[in-house]
């Protein structure tokens, strides 16, 4: 009773989630129909492997562990296809193919459980050779046939060119396989089958801890890990930054880590170990020497430092948020500095840990420099320059500028241009080297500028009446500091009194409304 309590109480907690958590309540569920008869078989096996070991009962034992394994298969299999109430089918494949699916691996794992009986109880008792070579023949066709009739199974699911070949192939070393035990050949049928069937446990297990992996990183993108959130300052409806560097971690440890795992299932234990060693040792290409294991822990640290740099950016911009007294521009110097020094530390120690020596960057630097006096004079002027604004901090964020034609609100600063935003919310891209080589006016540089309007009023007005009026109508605009309105009569027009209004905005992007 107390297993059962133990598998109902996480059944509450994994609904209506992502995959993960929807796996996890038909894990639970599954482990709830076998809990008792898992716990009984694994306690006999464990208390016959005691007896096994002063050499009693081996048979029996034999027995039990298949029964156990029978046990396990069956609970993993329910747990993806046909999952228990209250669980929900998740996998996607429509029901009358989930319930082919699983019956016919059902079928496979017990065709499985009767080879390990056979060769474990062949071994132990010694069978004679003519049984077992006609029940090893039964084993390896039951088996083929079993797995071919998964291949078609297989075959509605999915109508892809590469599926398709791939289903072809399995089908052709399948037809090996039962060839070659028929005719005499069992060193090489067992080494494909055991290499097929290998194969058809690894992929499974492959994309299950896959979509794991992917589920938990895409909870993590839509903010639902709260104490990361917490640590970085960031919203809980705010996505991760840096999400991509998640993804090339978890591609780097899972991709290599299949080929290894298949390279272990097609290869001997003397096979696999030489395999490492020339992984270890490199591969040559020409003059160079490619290290495969070096290359991948190069793109890890590249991964984890750009991951840690971008969370660093992130906390900064929050932390420096709340600095009132710290100058905007300021706060988005140092945020965009420590981006980049960030980068050049991470690619310095991603080259560091590939193997590039100092010899090796300096003549990369040499190659790249002869590819800057050909094409990218324009890229490097404009992220040098971007350098020289960051430094100097003619232009910050927050700034109202005029650049030519263009004239608006500095919304980022970056090294390689500036984003400006007008007054008709366009976004407006400039090179930085535009910034430094033209004339550029900054309207709150110092302060936030002045606003001079021209009001052309008849003759036959009171001068003093007209700049009352004029100082007072505008001291009512809530887009103007009040103190600052002046009126003066600058001269007669043609037909009029030319009266000059100037004020200053309280804000420099409210500038037409002011002159409005």
């Amino acid at each position: 009773m107390w297993l059962r309590a133990l598998c109902l109480r996480p059944l509450a907690v994994a609904r209506h989630g992502g995959f993960g958590q929807e796996w996890l309540l038909a894990v639970t569920a599954s482990l709830q129909h076998h809990a008792v008869p898992l716990a009984l078989t694994a306690t006999v096996v464990a208390l016959l492997t005691q007896l096994a070991a002063s050499h009693q009962a081996p048979a029996l034992l034999t027995l039990f562990r298949a029964l156990l394994l029978l046990l396990v298969v069956r609970l993993l299999g329910r747990s993806v296809l046909a999952p228990f109430p209250p669980a929900e089918p998740f996998s996607g494949l429509a029901p009358d193919i989930e319930q082919s699916l699983a019956r016919r691996l059902r079928l496979l794992t017990l065709v499985l459980v009767f080879g390990y009986l056979l060769f474990t109880t062949a071994r132990q008792l010694g069978l004679p050779a003519q049984p077992y070579l006609l029940a090893r023949a039964l084993f390896v066709a039951l088996l083929a046939i079993n797995l071919y009739r998964l291949l078609r199974l297989r075959a509605r699911l999915a109508d892809n060119p590469a599926i398709a070949a791939g289903r072809a192939l399995a089908v052709a070393v399948l037809a090996l396989v039962v060839g070659a035990e028929l005719l005499g050949y069992r060193h090489l049928s067992s080494y494909l089958l055991r290499g097929v069937v290998g194969t058809l446990v690894v992929v499974p297990l492959f994309w299950l801890v896959r979509r794991l992996l992917l589920d938990t990183l895409g909870r993590v993108g839509r903010g639902e890990l709260s104490p990361l959130h917490r640590r970085l300052r960031l919203p809980a409806d705010e996505g991760l930054p840096g999400l991509v560097w998640l993804h090339l971690l978890a591609g780097l440890l899972l991709w290599p880590g299949l080929a290894l795992v298949l390279l272990r299932v097609w290869l001997s234990p003397t096979g696999f170990a030489n395999a490492l060693e020339h992984l270890r040792q490199g591969i040559g290409l020409g003059g160079l020497v490619f290290l495969p294991v070096r290359g991948l822990l190069g793109l890890g640290v590249l991964a984890v430092l750009m991951l840690a740099t971008r969370w660093l950016c992130t906390w900064l911009e929050s932390f420096l948020g709340g600095r009132e007294q710290l100058d905007p521009g300021a706060r988005a110097a140092s945020i965009t500095l420590t981006g980049y020094a960030g980068v050049i530390l991470a690619a310095t120690a991603a080259a560091s840990t590939m193997g590039f020596s100092l010899t090796q960057v300096t003549v990369l630097f040499g190659a790249l420099s002869v590819g800057i006096g050909f094409g990218l004079q324009n890229i490097v002027n404009n992220f040098v320059s971007g350098l020289i604004l960051l430094f100097e901090r003619p232009i910050q964020a927050g700034d109202w500028i005029k650049v030519g034609d263009t004239e608006g609100y500095v919304r980022r600063l970056s090294v390689r241009s500036t984003q400006i935003e007008n007054l008709d919310r366009e976004q407006i891209i400039i090179p930085n080297s535009d910034l430094l080589t033209k004339p550029v006016i900054n309207r709150t540089l110092a302060s936030r500028g002045q606003v001079s309007v021209v009001v052309g009023l008849p003759y036959g007005t009171e001068p003093a009446r007209a700049e009352a009026i004029l100082r007072e109508a505008a001291a009512t605009v809530p887009a103007i500091e009040p103190d600052s309105v002046e009126v003066q009569l600058k001269g007669l027009g043609a037909q009029a009194l030319q009266f000059e209004l100037r004020c200053r905005p309280r804000e420099e992007q409210r500038r037409q409304a002011a002159e409005a």
